[in-house]
C-alpha cells in the first residue's frame, strides 16, 4: 500500500515541477529533421488511472476500513511486535 503513495507522490511532483525529467521527446516518423520533437503525454484519463487512482484507493482504504486500536491493545501488542520484528 505504501508503494502506491510513493509512486503517486513522485510522479505528480515530477510532472508538475520538472516535466522534462519524465516526458521524453518523441520523433514523428514523417517530421523534418530540423523540427524539435514534442514530448509524448499520456491522455489525462490514462494518466489519472495509472498514477492517481492507487493513491485515492489507498486513502479510502485507510480512512474508511482501517481498524482502530485500543489503548490496551497498543500497550500489550506493540512491544511484542517490536521485539518480534526487530
Amino acid at each position: 500500500p505504501q508503494l502506491a503513495f510513493v509512486i503517486s507522490s513522485i510522479y505528480w511532483s515530477l510532472l508538475l515541477l520538472f516535466p522534462h525529467l519524465i516526458l521524453h521527446p518523441v520523433d514523428e516518423p514523417h517530421s523534418l529533421p530540423d523540427t524539435t520533437a514534442q514530448p509524448m503525454r499520456l491522455p489525462i484519463t490514462t494518466d489519472l488511472a495509472l498514477h492517481a487512482s492507487p493513491l485515492f484507493t489507498l486513502l479510502i482504504d485507510f480512512f474508511v476500513f482501517e481498524s482502530k486500536f485500543s489503548k490496551t491493545h497498543v500497550q500489550r501488542v506493540a512491544p511484542v511486535a517490536v521485539v518480534a520484528f526487530a
